[in-house]
């Protein structure tokens, strides 16, 4: 399959949406290259969201207590310029800033040495903060916008999303917005200031990624990583997601969409065959031998001789008796 990536639109390729970031936008003391930031790419394979980070910074940042730029030298708070956290914004609100003050984004913390207010995980609820200032950094995209122009003589560029783009609180006369120039105060919100907490996040490494299929050879920065966590952790439908580094020298925007999940399958129990009773098992019946025939029963038959003797004597006793009743 080919992979087609083109600014300012995500483009879905074997099975990632990707968003590429203009090359040398970012700022830094010297180039800007330090900290530029070329592509994000996420995925989701039913199960888990993928996420990997193209870039020239590591997971880990920089480590450094003290940046001067010739005129002025600011401070590191933790000593350590990095990223921010990953914002996922679902609620179709027109602007960042909404769905921030009324707790509407998902966020997630991924890199440890970060100034994020919450540990690594993946949240909802969730209300962000800048810290650009503790980093020596830009507070929005006004001042990122005009260092930038002046310095490079480039147009500042997030990803699937112009720097002034309407979601960001600017308009395409550059002359107000929340977090370009009307409140040139305020900073973007790029780490996590409380929210409440879902689940876990796995840290990939690039051979994690590639073995996923994030396309090879698609960015030209120096580092990849990324992390995934569960997909239930997420809702389903259009989203933009957001990444912002701490000090605002770079970020990147993707617009995607996450399917719903299919529903689970009901597997029913397989019906128990009944079980038949075994036959009973006969005992043999013994073997007898044939019957032989029974000899005729003989019974004793008085001969007539004798019969006829026996009826004479009778005649002759009654007569008897008779004459002895007579003489009496």
């Amino acid at each position: 399959m080919s992979f087609i990536l083109t600014a300012n639109k995500a483009t879905l390729a074997a099975d990632w949406m990707y968003a590429r970031d203009a090359a040398g936008d970012a700022l830094d003391t010297s180039d800007g290259s330090a900290f530029d930031i070329f592509g994000i790419g996420i995925k989701d394979d039913g199960n888990d969201v993928w996420i990997g980070i193209n870039a020239n910074m590591s997971r880990d940042g920089y480590n450094m207590s003290r940046v001067c730029n010739g005129k002025q030298c600011y401070n590191i708070s933790n000593g350590n310029i990095g990223w921010g956290d990953l914002f996922f914004d679902f609620s179709g609100n027109s602007q960042f800033g909404t769905s921030n003050d009324n707790r509407q984004l998902f966020g997630i913390r991924f890199a440890p040495g970060n100034d994020s207010k919450v540990g690594l995980g993946v949240y909802k609820n969730v209300f962000g903060v800048g810290v650009e200032t503790q980093n020596a950094g830009y507070r929005n995209f006004g001042r990122y916008y005009n260092s930038l122009s002046a310095k490079q003589k480039q147009t500042a560029n997030v990803g699937d999303l112009a720097w002034n783009d309407t979601y960001w609180g600017g308009d395409p006369r550059y002359t107000a917005g929340r977090y370009t120039y009307s409140l040139n105060t305020e900073s973007v919100p790029n780490v996590i200031a409380s929210g409440d907490r879902l689940g876990d996040v796995t840290l990939l490494d690039s051979n994690s990624l590639y073995a996923a299929g994030f396309g090879q050879g698609l960015f030209q920065g120096s580092q990849l990583f990324g992390f995934k966590f569960s997909r239930s952790l997420l809702p389903s439908g259009n989203f933009i997601a957001s990444l912002f580094e701490e000090c605002l020298n770079d970020a990147i925007a993707l617009r995607g969409h996450l399917d719903a999940p299919p529903p689970p399958q009901i597997i029913q129990p397989p019906v128990p065959t009944p079980v038949q009773p075994a036959p009973p098992i006969l005992s043999p019946l013994p073997i007898l031998p044939p019957e032989l025939p029974q000899p005729p029963i003989i019974q004793d038959v008085p001969e007539p001789s004798g019969v006829i003797g026996l009826l004479i004597l009778a005649l002759l006793g009654g007569k008897r008796i008779l004459r002895v009743k007579r003489e009496l």
